[in-house]
């Protein structure tokens, strides 16, 4: 039932505001905060979304780190996953006793996070043409991936039952106000909306480009990042480290493309409001981002705590 109102909250709510947001970056040619200039009364709104990105960003990349730990342990010459079994008495979770005590600090996942930033700072530092050829790999191999999971799950015994149950809905949830909220809150996640990074990325846009197609079509493809943590599932598989090391990269293309696109959004509304300052410089760009991302990794240990 949960598609039927995310499917309304899309066509009524998602679709409009993501072409609001992308014609308004076409048509001033500038960022989240830049496009206020034509009312600036209401700048605030951009600095808050500005800042909203930069925080999202911080949290949003632990994503990234939990996926390559998943795959690194999925490169496995034996044909068992660390997670198939728990045989040991030594391990153990090692997690504090709650938010209050975060614990010490796990050197496996702040390197990992360390690794997540290298990536997404190579992936944009050049700007939105470099970061155009690297969605040419990372949006194209999570539907090959995709794909062939969807081809062996229908090949799975009891396949017709979880069809069965994903395309019958309950209407009587319809009746839930939470399921509306969860619905829309979903859209405006999935596209990025109100955080400038549509904005940006419009920007980028000859004056004249059909946005209206561009939009459909993204509406249209689904959401950015779906982080599924049913890592058994892969375990029902032949090959399990093979499907486990597709599934996980799959993972992290996606959450590559969602975490620089909102990265995106806060850099070129930050430069566009102080050009002289960060594009002076022939390289000014990519120190500033370089700075940015490092101040976010070290920020960003305090979510790879116990």
């Amino acid at each position: 039932a949960f598609l039927i109102p995310y499917v309304i909250s899309l066509v009524f709510c998602g679709a409009p505001l993501f072409i609001l947001e992308t014609t308004w970056g076409q048509l001033l040619s500038v960022g989240g905060l830049g496009m206020f200039k034509i009312c600036p009364i209401f700048k605030g709104v951009g600095i808050a979304a500005a800042v909203m990105a930069f925080w999202l960003n911080i949290y949003y990349i632990v994503v990234l780190s939990w996926a390559l730990c998943y795959l690194w342990n999925s490169m496995r010459l034996d044909v068992n996953v660390p997670w198939r079994s728990c045989n040991n008495d030594f391990k153990v979770l090692g997690i504090s006793d709650g938010i209050d005590h975060p614990g010490s600090l796990r050197y496996d996942l702040a390197l990992y996070l360390f690794i997540a930033w290298v990536i997404c700072y190579l992936c944009i530092f050049k700007g939105v043409r470099w970061t155009g050829k690297v969605v040419y790999l990372t949006a194209s191999f999570p539907y090959i991936m995709l794909f062939f999971l969807l081809v062996r799950g229908l090949t799975l015994p009891g396949a017709s039952l979880g069809l069965e149950f994903y395309l019958k809905p309950d209407f009587s949830k319809l009746l839930e106000s939470k399921v509306w909220v969860d619905a829309v809150t979903q859209v405006f996640f999935s596209y990025g909306l109100g955080l400038g990074a549509l904005v940006a990325l419009g920007s980028y846009n000859k004056f004249h480009n059909n946005v209206y197609k561009q939009a459909l079509t993204v509406a249209q493809a689904g959401p950015g990042l779906l982080f599924l943590a049913y890592p058994s599932g892969i375990l029902q598989l032949p090959y399990t480290n093979v499907w486990s090391m597709l599934f996980f990269s799959m993972v992290l293309f996606l959450g590559i493309d969602s975490q620089f696109c909102t990265m995106e959004g806060f850099f070129t509304a930050i430069i566009d409001e102080f050009p002289i300052m960060l594009r002076a410089s022939k390289y000014g760009r990519e120190i500033f981002v370089g700075v940015i991302c490092l101040i976010s990794y070290i920020i960003g240990l305090s979510t790879v705590t116990q």
